[in-house]
């Protein structure tokens, strides 16, 4: 009961951010024998619905998220995957 009470008490931040986090989690799960991730899939399909687009507009998406060496492992790890 202490502990509900407590939990209630959390600032919705909080709650936004582990309910991001355990999204994460399960998706990299599902995706990870496919070689791929959550952040993976989000650049992948940023670039598939745009066609063409540039770093900067994929990071300025996706810096809530990751950071530049993030982007750039991803994009690297995309390439290599494709053959791109």
């Amino acid at each position: 009961m202490v502990q509900r009470e407590r939990a209630r008490q959390l600032p919705i931040g909080y709650w936004l951010k582990h309910t991001d986090e355990v999204i994460t989690r399960h998706v990299d799960q599902v995706l990870d024998d496919r070689g791929f991730n959550r952040f993976r899939w989000q650049v992948l399909n940023m670039l598939y619905e745009a066609g063409t687009t540039t770093r900067s507009t994929v990071f300025a998406t996706m810096q809530t998220f990751i950071d530049v060496d993030q982007l750039k492992e991803t994009w690297m790890a995309l390439r290599r995957q494709g053959g791109w």
